[in-house]
């Protein structure tokens, strides 16, 4: 039973068709990852870390300010598909939306999130 409301839970996500991957329809991701709600606590715990900490150390590797988005690039990732679990930060928190842009995409508009996804958030 616990198995068939899993596999309802994911089967139909709601993603674009592959030729339509570039653009991104309201709403989504967001109502998607509303199936599965998690701990906001332990969310915005997370956002907090990647939003403010170096978690991956990568700073020491890029010393230098122009290059500080290109050493949070993973980084970055991360935070972007945990964001979509926030919607109230992401929709409605400019103040903390500034610092997360002005930190990790300063100068970095395409940010890769898992093997082969990339989103351009120019468009």
């Amino acid at each position: 039973d616990d198995f068939a409301d899993v596999c309802r839970l994911f089967k139909a996500t709601g993603r674009p068709a592959d030729a339509d991957c570039g653009s991104r329809r309201a709403g989504y991701p967001e109502s998607y990852f509303a199936r599965f709600p998690l701990p906001q606590d332990a969310v915005r715990l997370v956002i907090g870390q990647l939003q403010t900490g170096d978690v991956y150390g990568a700073s020491r590797h890029y010393p230098l300010p122009e290059h500080r988005s290109h050493g949070l690039s993973a980084q970055a990732g991360l935070l972007y598909v945990t964001l979509f679990f926030d919607v109230n930060t992401l929709e409605s928190d400019f103040v903390a939306m500034r610092e997360v842009v002005d930190r990790h995409f300063g100068d970095a508009w395409v940010v890769a999130y898992a093997l082969g996804c990339n989103a351009d958030l120019l468009s």
